[in-house]
């Protein structure tokens, strides 16, 4: 056995949808069939006949005598009877490479870029869609879709969706890019089999929890506030999918636990804080959490600073929006009052905390293609 180990060993697997398309193209060329079969037919029997070349190449050869037998034109149409026939209607899933393939011909963008770090509002919006029809379409879980798209993480993925959910809502021209790509010939087959459009109620007021949502408390130097609305909310969420945590947004008390003052009065409620540690808040948490409650304007302002463009922005918000919508009431910091000042602000950030917990409806989702 050992002597085959001389030998060059070869992983030899399917073609993926770009090499069918470059053999089907191939072929038309050698033929001289270019002017009579258009690329949208080419693609779609290569998204269609994904087993063997000797199957892709029977395909086209098959829609050749179906034209020339009934003198009809190659068309998508006349491609989609003889399919049809040609596999049987083997029902397939669409896969997260060809929906970023699409977006990105559609919107005249290299794949490449799509999967770049670059935040340029054109790559990003059809970084956006692609992460929204790959959750539509396939049954690939955030992070999978995450890592097919330049390696971004789940929160990513979630905030993509609500984003382009929110924008179909509100933009007109927005909405046309995505009736034109649902357009697209399997994209369609897709719609028709039923597919289930991704839920849209990502407003506090009816959160869908995919995997894991995180939820980032911050006030200026996180041993008072921010660790109370932690522990408080970490009291009151139960589900494993929710993860909370705190910072500050000044160094001045990097390491430090709680103010004793704090503590106490947590504990007081039945809510432990004591092994809490500060740390400072930083860009990287924009990526890492999906919703960040600050405690008042200047915590605001100093979080907002830091904000690379609108979808860090679009996360940021004052805790207390949550019992006052839009009145940006402030948390009051109880750092240089007494006892009393402490039970008032455990009491205020209590009663937001509850509303973000009514807020989180812990839902298993579960993707299913209806073929």
């Amino acid at each position: 056995l050992s002597r085959f180990k001389w030998g060059l060993a070869a992983d030899l697997q399917t073609p993926n949808l770009e090499t069918r398309v470059a053999i089907l193209q191939k072929k038309v060329y050698a033929d001289g069939l270019v002017d009579i079969i258009s690329y949208d037919v080419i693609e779609y029997l290569a998204y269609s006949i994904s087993t063997n070349v000797r199957e892709l190449e029977g395909a086209l050869i098959s829609l050749l005598a179906q034209a020339s037998m009934n003198k009809k034109a190659i068309t998508l149409e006349l491609a989609k009877q003889m399919i049809d026939k040609f596999v049987k209607n083997t029902a397939r899933e669409v896969s997260i490479d060809y929906i970023q393939k699409v977006v990105c011909d559609y919107f005249e963008l290299p794949l490449e870029l799509l999967k770049s770090k670059t935040r340029k509002r054109e790559v990003v919006q059809a970084r956006q869609i692609a992460m929204y029809f790959s959750k539509c379409m396939t049954k690939s879980s955030l992070a999978t879709i995450g890592l097919h798209c330049g390696g971004k993480d789940h929160a990513t993925v979630l905030h993509a969706c609500r984003t382009v959910n929110n924008l179909m809502d509100t933009d007109k021209r927005f909405k046309t890019y995505i009736d034109d790509l649902n357009k697209k010939s399997p994209f369609n087959n897709k719609r028709k089999a039923g597919i289930r459009k991704f839920d849209s109620c990502f407003c506090f007021k009816q959160l869908i929890i995919i995997e894991m949502t995180r939820i980032l408390m911050v006030c200026l130097g996180n041993i008072c506030r921010s660790q109370l609305a932690e522990g408080i909310l970490r009291s009151k969420v139960t589900s494993a999918n929710v993860f909370i945590d705190s910072a500050g947004t000044s160094n001045y008390h990097i390491g430090q636990h709680p103010d004793k003052r704090s503590v106490e009065n947590a504990l007081k409620h039945h809510v432990d804080i004591s092994k809490l540690k500060a740390r400072q808040f930083t860009v990287k948490d924009f990526d890492d959490f999906d919703y960040i409650f600050v405690m008042d304007s200047n915590n605001y302002n100093d979080v907002i600073s830091l904000a690379r463009n609108d979808i860090d922005r679009q996360k940021v918000e004052l805790i207390l929006n949550r019992v006052y919508p839009n009145a940006n009431i402030a948390v009051p910091d109880p750092y240089y009052g007494n006892e009393e000042a402490f039970e008032n602000v455990f009491f205020i950030l209590e009663k937001a905390c509850e509303s973000i917990s009514n807020s989180l409806i812990t839902l298993e989702v579960k993707t299913k293609i209806n073929n």
